[in-house]
C-alpha cells in the first residue's frame, strides 16, 4: 500500500485518522486508552468457537444474510488522483459482473483517498467487490475466553447445527499422540481432517488426524504440539470437502 497525500487544511482528528486506516484496509479502534489497528489480512484464527462455548442458553450461533439485494452494487466508481493529468480525480469502474446479471446497473462512488495509481484503484475497487461478495454473518455471544479478542480478528467456527454432525468440544486430555475428547466424533473416510486446538497462550495449533473413519472418543494426531493443552481446551476438527 502506498499513501500520496497532502493535508493542507484542519480536518477532525478521526476523519483523518479513519482515512489513513482506510488506506491499507484497516479499522481503527481505541484499545486501553490507544489508538489500536486492525488490518483486513489473511492470519491463523485467534479463537475456535464450537456450541462448547457459547453462552449457555443462547442456542447455536446465528447466521444472518449480511446483503440484500438492495445493498448490493453492479460497479464501484473508484475516484482517485491522478499524477499524470495534475493530480487531479479520475475514475476507474470495477464490476462485479455476477452482480451486474443479477440486477442490472448500479453503481457506488467511493474514493481511494491517497491513492495516485491506476492499479492501486483498481484493487481498492476488487476488494469492495469481494467484501460485498461475503454475504452471510454469524452472530453468537461467547464467555470470558473471549474477553481479550479485538475487532477483526479471525475464529473458526465449528458449529455442528451447521455442519450436521458433532465437529467441537472440549479437550479431556492430551498424551502425544493421542487427543481425548469430551465426546466422540465421527470421521468419514472420503475425507482428510486436521484437529484444531486452542492452546494454553490463547493461540490455536493444527495437526493432521491420522485416525482412521469411524467414530472416535480420542484422536491420534500426527505430530505434537509446541505446548501442552490443558484439559477443558476448546478442540475443532475441519475436513477437506
Amino acid at each position: 500500500h502506498t499513501l500520496n497525500v497532502v493535508i493542507n487544511k484542519p480536518a477532525k482528528a478521526l476523519e483523518v485518522l479513519n482515512n489513513l486506516a482506510a488506506t491499507f484496509r484497516s479499522l481503527m479502534y481505541l484499545s486501553t486508552g490507544a489508538v489500536t489497528l486492525s488490518q483486513d489480512a489473511p492470519e491463523d484464527p485467534g479463537r475456535l468457537v464450537t456450541l462448547s462455548n457459547v453462552i449457555e442458553g443462547e442456542g447455536e450461533p446465528v447466521y444472518e444474510d449480511g446483503i440484500g439485494l438492495d445493498d448490493l452494487y453492479s460497479a464501484f466508481l473508484v475516484a482517485w488522483n491522478d499524477p499524470d493529468d495534475g493530480h487531479k480525480l479520475a475514475i476507474e469502474v470495477v464490476e462485479d459482473q455476477d452482480v451486474r446479471r443479477l440486477i442490472g446497473w448500479k453503481t457506488k462512488s467511493v474514493t481511494a483517498w491517497g491513492e495516485t495509481r491506476r492499479g492501486g484503484a483498481a484493487r481498492h475497487g476488487r476488494w469492495l467487490v469481494e467484501d460485498q461478495r461475503q454475504g452471510e454473518r454469524v452472530v453468537y455471544r461467547a464467555g470470558v475466553d473471549h474477553s481479550d479478542l479485538s475487532p477483526g480478528r479471525i475464529v473458526s467456527i465449528a458449529d455442528q447445527g451447521f455442519a450436521g454432525k458433532r465437529v467441537g468440544g472440549r479437550v479431556v486430555s492430551w498424551s502425544a499422540p493421542t487427543l481425548t475428547l469430551d465426546a466422540p466424533v465421527t470421521l468419514d473416510g472420503s475425507a482428510t481432517y486436521e484437529a484444531m486446538v486452542m492452546m494454553p497462550d490463547g493461540t490455536v495449533e493444527t495437526l493432521p488426524v491420522a485416525s482412521a473413519a469411524g467414530t472416535h472418543a480420542a484422536l491420534t494426531l500426527t505430530g505434537t504440539f509446541s505446548q501442552t493443552p490443558i484439559p477443558g481446551s476448546v478442540w475443532s476438527v475441519q475436513s477437506d470437502v
